[in-house]
């Protein structure tokens, strides 16, 4: 887990992160794929909401540009930094 989130958190270099832990990058490449697959699977259902058709994404589409003026999008995602 923490060889994931400090490869999420370094935007995806895949040598720094493997350096930094002293793995190959095909051992970096399997886990992070692995521990990502987790996290959907197991935390997905309730924390990641997608529209269903395309009626609730015009719906919100529509509601993300009149709160935030930002056209052509139906929401986004934290970038919170997260301290390792």
């Amino acid at each position: 887990v923490a060889i994931t989130l400090y490869y999420l958190k370094d935007q995806g270099h895949y040598r720094m992160t493997c350096n930094n832990f002293g793995i190959s990058l095909p051992c970096l490449s399997r886990t992070t794929k692995a521990v990502c697959a987790t996290i959907i699977l197991v935390m997905g259902p309730e924390y990641l909401k997608l529209p269903k058709n395309v009626d609730e994404i015009k719906d919100l589409i529509s509601r993300f540009e009149n709160r935030f003026g930002f056209p052509q999008a139906f929401g986004c995602l934290d970038g919170t930094y997260i301290p390792i």
